[in-house]
C-alpha cells in the first residue's frame, strides 16, 4: 500500500532560513484599525505590547518582490490563488490553484521605540493637498530589530527552481530592494537582512524528518 497520504504534497526537503532584519527607515507595520488616538497607529503584540511583523506582511512583500524579478519563479515559489487576480482572460479554477511553498512566520521585535509623524492627504487628480485631510502616523524608529523565520517546502516538481526562487527573495531582503508598510514611496520601510542561519532536512529518509521534528 501507499504510504503517500502520509506526504501529500510530495515534500522531499525543508529547508528552514533565520535571519535578522533592521529597518534602516522609520517603518510603519499596521493593520489597518484606528480604534485609539492615532489615525494610523502600529500593530503590536497584544500580549507583550511588542512590535509585530506579520508573516503575510512579509510574505506578501516578498511575493511582490519576486514578481518584478520573474513572474514564473513568483508562481512556483508562491503559488496560484483560486481567483487569478493578474487580470488574465481565464480565471484558475480551485483545481489549478497552487498553495505556496513558503512559510513565513510571524515576527515579534522589542518593544517599539515609536515617532509620530503629521501627514495630509493628496488628491490624485490635482496633486495638491485636500482640505481637512489630515492625519497622523505612527512609524518604528529605524534600528528596529526583528527575527525572521522562514520554511521552504521543496518538493519533486521544480526542486531547483524553488530553491532559485527562495535565494533570489532572500537575496532581496539581504541587498535591501525589499521594503515593507506604508509609504515605500515616502522614504518609509527600507530594510535589510543580516546573519541568516540555514538548516536542511531531507525529510523523505527517517533521519532528516526526526531531526526536522526535534
Amino acid at each position: 500500500m501507499s504510504a503517500q497520504w502520509q506526504n501529500p504534497r510530495g515534500i522531499q526537503e525543508r529547508i528552514v532560513v533565520r535571519g535578522i532584519l533592521v529597518l534602516e527607515t522609520p517603518t510603519h507595520l499596521g493593520n489597518g484599525d484606528a480604534d485609539g488616538p492615532l489615525d494610523i497607529p502600529l500593530l503590536l503584540d497584544p500580549l507583550e505590547g511588542r512590535a509585530l511583523l506579520t508573516g503575510t506582511s512579509i510574505a506578501g512583500a516578498l511575493r511582490n518582490y519576486l514578481r518584478a524579478q520573474d513572474t514564473r519563479l513568483a508562481e512556483i515559489l508562491f503559488g496560484t490563488p483560486p481567483r487569478d487576480f493578474r487580470g488574465a482572460k481565464k480565471p484558475v479554477s480551485d483545481e489549478e490553484s497552487q498553495q505556496s511553498l513558503l512559510v513565513a512566520d510571524d515576527a515579534l521585535g522589542e518593544k517599539p521605540r515609536v515617532e509620530v509623524r503629521d501627514g495630509v492627504a493628496i488628491d490624485p487628480q490635482t496633486r495638491n493637498a485636500e482640505e481637512k485631510k489630515r492625519f497622523d502616523i505612527e512609524l518604528l524608529e529605524a534600528g528596529t530589530e526583528f527575527p525572521l523565520s522562514f520554511e521552504l517546502l521543496v518538493t519533486k516538481e521544480h526542486p531547483n527552481e524553488l530553491r532559485q526562487a527562495f535565494v533570489l527573495a532572500l537575496q532581496g531582503l539581504e541587498k535591501g530592494e525589499v521594503r515593507l508598510g506604508k509609504r515605500k514611496r515616502r522614504g518609509f520601510g527600507c530594510c535589510r537582512v543580516r546573519e541568516w542561519h540555514v538548516e536542511r532536512y531531507e525529510v523523505n529518509t527517517p533521519a532528516g524528518m526526526i531531526a526536522w521534528l526535534a
